[in-house]
């Protein structure tokens, strides 16, 4: 379950970062907001559900959501630094590469 959330996480991450300059503020901005739509929901619905105590919640799956932002902001900062990459490569518009 927790593999097939983080290529859920990872693909939905994609196709934001295509509708959204990627930095590492957007990516700690999007993680962070998923982080804490999570939690609110966990606490709403998963744990009276469940009857867990919160402190058995945290243990076993609240600390699992601190990977959303850290995947987010890491994937900003790798993106960012593609796009930049790309923009050096990029031939110039007339096309002739020796100028």
């Amino acid at each position: 379950m927790v593999v097939a959330g983080g290529a859920i996480g990872v693909t939905l991450l994609v196709f934001a970062f295509r509708r959204i300059k990627p930095t590492l503020r957007s990516g700690i901005a999007i993680g962070g907001y998923w982080l804490a739509l999570n939690l609110v929901l966990d606490v709403l619905i998963l744990v009276p559900m469940s009857g867990m105590a919160i402190a058995d919640y945290v243990y076993d799956i609240g600390l699992r959501y601190l990977l959303l932002p850290l995947i987010a902001a890491g994937m900003g900062i790798v993106a960012r630094r593609s796009a930049q990459a790309l923009d050096i490569l990029q031939v110039p518009s007339g096309g002739d590469l020796h100028r």
